[in-house]
């Protein structure tokens, strides 16, 4: 065991009261700042944050949800019933674990699609009051800002008994809710290898606008422009590799063509 992993064991049997069996950092992170934690009861995931802000925002976020009844990871309070725990200028905070299944493992039929866009629709229905994110970081349209995820991928989009639960709301920010939706229909269905799922995109629109077929008509020439920047946005990324360029810029492609 390394020795900041052994630390942040130290920490968590300390101010958790955790029996540890074992922590293992999660390769499967973009950041790096993520850690899976057994003990001989329960899995948990630990986040690394390196700005008190930013683990302030994380803590605001999740409580929101929970206000609105949106299903995701829990918070898990140290004993001193704080939400995070400073380590050297980081900010450690600790999540339950989901077991169920990610919708890299579940097909996408149409009742987890429905799901999904429902999910969505509720989440940007929420008010933000004075929720402090980080906002947009591309040119939008003005509007009412809602709470976004801003990384709807198909590994962040869990069922639990039949539930749709969202996790890893770090790159959370405030803005137009058409950025997730965007962000959504480009990652859900449009891929390199099985090209664009027309049909799900309809089944998607039509439950996030509840068949409003003439506000639809009317934002997916927004829709389209967001996905556009975001995508060139998110190229410019210098921590991406050859595959997930190559990727991103055949959504490019596919997004011209659907809309």
């Amino acid at each position: 065991m390394s020795d900041i992993l052994y630390k942040y064991k130290k920490i968590l049997i300390e101010d958790y009261n955790l029996d540890i069996k074992s922590i293992i950092k999660n390769l499967d992170s973009t950041d790096g700042n993520v850690f899976n934690i057994e003990t001989y009861n329960y899995q948990y995931i630990l986040k690394v944050y390196d700005a008190k802000e930013h683990a302030m925002n994380m803590e605001n976020t999740y409580d929101l949800l929970k206000e609105n009844r949106l299903d995701r990871p829990q918070k898990i309070r140290n004993k001193y019933n704080q939400p995070f725990t400073n380590f050297k200028n980081t900010y450690l905070m600790l999540y339950s674990f989901i077991n169920g299944s990610s919708l890299f493992n579940i097909s996408l039929s149409k009742k987890v699609i429905i799901n999904v866009a429902q999910y969505l629709r509720k989440m940007h229905d929420v008010k933000i009051n004075e929720l402090k994110l980080p906002v947009v970081p591309f040119k939008v349209p003005e509007g009412k800002n809602s709470l976004l995820h801003f990384d709807i991928t198909k590994g962040n989009i869990f069922i639990e008994n039949d539930k749709i639960i969202l996790i890893d709301f770090d790159d959370a920010k405030v803005g137009p809710a058409l950025c997730d939706v965007a962000i959504a229909l480009t990652n859900l269905f449009i891929s390199r290898k099985n090209g664009t799922d027309i049909n799900g995109m309809n089944i998607f629109l039509d439950t996030y606008y509840k068949n409003n077929i003439e506000q639809r008509q009317v934002e997916e020439p927004i829709i389209k422009n967001i996905a556009t920047e975001w995508l060139k946005y998110t190229l410019k990324n210098p921590k991406l590799d050859k595959r997930t360029i190559d990727g991103l810029e055949n959504k490019l492609l596919w997004i011209e063509k659907i809309f």
